[in-house]
């Protein structure tokens, strides 16, 4: 506990640090997740996928034998990034696009209801997360990929760790009074046209007369010149002494960025929160405001070094640039200088990652683009592009929030959003990307594979070397984070009865427990509700599979390290497998020779020790 002691030792520093520049409190239940880093070793730290940032660093700068910091510029920049609105305080950060957890002060004179997050090289948009930062993190702090046996154990002691600070830190929100008024302020809030935390603004409704928020964010983005319009309105309501247009307003315009509204995000936004009687927000505006073009989030620096340049935010490789415009030329261009691997691969991934949300015309460049990216990336880069697919795939289809949909039993709502989140997603993205041999081939994409239902690509990532009866996932479910989720509990959540019948073939259990208790048989009665028939059907196959002997072992697979045999060159390892069926290219080495030859003139003979791939 000497990592406890010591958070607790340094928080009155911390804290008097954060009031002097934000004027804001800060709350003591932070103490106990500055405690949790501050207790790993090197090696955990190293494991953890996520790691104290912005104002929270403080905790680890008091240190014995730490450098002294200052401020370059002002403190309430300090991993501040573009789209964060004024009530986000950045206190974790994530390992890759940017993600970063903040406590969300709605009201800068309370202690702060929630923590929120935000991926501030995707969409930029700030979403509620929950109530502490241990319980936001907590799914992230797992078991995951491949470990050795001494990494496993490492991260068993980093969980156990967490979930001990974690029952102190709920313990600590309570006692002082943390979010006391938060369900009150979850039922004010106005929903914003970009998504995210909305605004809080008690007894505001928006006008009736102006659009829905989707068709505002239309407006934003086509700088339509009705926006003028509502901007005037809001500035007359903030004359009156009146911010509620002019707050919702202003953030939409603050995450919109547009140049052509930026003077009258500020000062709406400024206004709103002086009406408000929210000062220090209305100073972090236009602070943020006037810097907001900085290439730097990190503004602390050694002392006696503030010379030195501040870490470099990330700059988008011109062929990611050129995705994001949709524009073939400007691709063609990025590609003539000879891009590298890694950034032809987060190019092609946000090409299948955003495919569905685009227009039919929209569609074919996009697709026609992501062609030409993989004609020059090859495999690899295909690969990488059809992981990250499904990695996009899985936070559509979440079996978490099945699970918490259904249990609402409101049949409309229900059947609507389960619509949205199981919406079939356009093929032709993913035939493109396994036509240049894409491949699915670790724990983590078959897992993704069965969160869509779609058979075909279930069937491709099960050609793998994994044993799928002990592939193991987890999900969030109602209570947080659940482990222990076979893929037969993906696949029900799917609402796939076809991808259910593939799992209970290759001997996977119905009755099999998820870490809160919950069997996929338990899970299918819950799907019921928002798909009766498909619900219905699962329940006679887990009936009939009950009332049969296991299934066989499934027989070994065409792929990487498998042992096959040909009736001219004898046995032989097998390398690389391009396409599906028997017409699929696969090449063996036969000794000191390879071959190419097609699929249906081999056969197996066993799975040597293959790789992940």
């Amino acid at each position: 506990m000497a990592a406890l002691t010591s958070a607790e030792e340094r928080f009155p520093e911390v804290a008097r640090r954060f009031t002097e520049a934000y004027g804001m409190p800060l709350p003591r239940h932070l103490i106990y997740g500055a405690a949790f880093f501050l207790g790993l070793s090197r090696e955990e730290r190293e494991l953890c996928p996520v790691s104290l940032g912005g104002f929270a660093k403080w905790f680890v700068w008091l240190a014995a034998g730490e450098p002294e910091r200052v401020a370059t510029m002002d403190a309430r920049l300090e991993f501040r990034f573009r789209s964060d609105p004024p009530e986000f305080v950045t206190i974790a950060m994530g390992d890759s696009d940017g993600s970063h957890w903040g406590l969300y002060y709605d009201d800068p004179s309370e202690l702060p209801a929630l923590v929120a997050h935000g991926w501030a090289r995707d969409d930029g948009v700030v979403r509620p997360a929950g109530k502490t930062l241990l319980a936001c993190i907590r799914s992230n702090v797992s078991e995951r990929g491949s470990l050795d046996a001494d990494d496993k154990r490492r991260v068993r002691a980093m969980v156990a760790w967490l979930d001990a600070l974690r029952e102190l830190e709920t313990r600590a929100r309570a006692d002082e009074g943390t979010g006391s008024g938060g369900l009150e302020r979850e039922r004010d809030r106005v929903e914003l046209a970009h998504g995210g935390v909305g605004a809080h603004v008690p007894g505001f409704a928006m006008p009736k007369d102006l659009p829905r928020a989707y068709d505002r964010w239309q407006a934003y983005v086509a700088e339509a010149p009705e926006v003028t319009t509502w901007i005037a309105r809001a500035t007359a309501d903030l004359e009156k002494g009146q911010g509620g247009l002019a707050l919702v307003l202003g953030l939409e315009l603050h995450h919109a960025d547009r140049d052509s509204t930026r003077a009258d995000c500020t000062r709406l936004l400024s206004g709103a929160y002086e009406a408000l009687g929210r000062f220090p927000l209305a100073e972090i505006v236009r602070v943020h405001h006037t810097h907001r073009d900085l290439r730097s989030v990190g503004v602390y620096a050694v002392a006696g070094d503030v010379a030195s340049e501040p870490a470099v935010e990330w700059v988008p490789p011109p062929v990611l640039v050129a995705i994001g415009d949709l524009d073939p030329d400007a691709l063609e261009t990025a590609l003539e200088a000879a891009p590298t691997t890694i950034d032809l691969s987060l190019a092609a991934s946000a090409v299948a990652e955003r495919f569905q949300h685009r227009d039919a015309s929209e569609k074919e460049i996009a697709l026609g683009m992501l062609a030409r990216l993989l004609e020059v990336g090859g495999e690899e880069v295909a690969s990488e592009a059809l992981a990250s697919h499904m990695i996009y795939l899985r936070r559509c289809v979440d079996p978490g929030q099945l699970v918490r949909v259904s249990s609402r039993r409101d049949a409309t709502q229900t059947r609507e959003l389960i619509a949205v989140l199981l919406a079939p997603n356009d093929r032709r993205t993913v035939d493109c990307i396994l036509a240049h041999g894409g491949r699915m081939h670790r724990k983590h994409e078959i897992e993704f594979a069965v969160s869509t239902g779609d058979l075909e690509l279930v069937t491709l990532a099960l050609e793998s070397p994994h044993d799928v009866t002990s592939i193991l996932g987890c999900y969030d479910g109602p209570e947080g984070m659940v482990e222990g989720a076979t893929l037969l509990h993906f696949a029900v959540c799917s609402g796939s009865v076809a991808v259910v019948e593939l799992l209970l073939s290759r001997g996977l259990d119905p009755d099999t427990k998820d870490g809160a208790g919950r069997t996929p048989r338990q899970l299918a009665k819950m799907l019921w509700f928002v798909k009766p028939n498909e619900a219905n059907r699962m329940a006679e196959l887990f009936d009939a599979t009950k009332a049969t002997p296991a299934a066989a072992p499934h027989p070994p697979s065409f792929s990487a390290g498998a042992i096959v045999a040909h009736k001219k060159f004898g046995s032989g390892t097998i390398e690389k497998v391009d396409g599906v069926g028997d017409e699929a290219k696969v090449t063996v080495r036969f000794g000191s020779e390879t071959k190419t030859l097609q699929r249906k003139f081999l056969s197996l003979e066993s799975q040597g020790a293959a790789s992940e791939g």
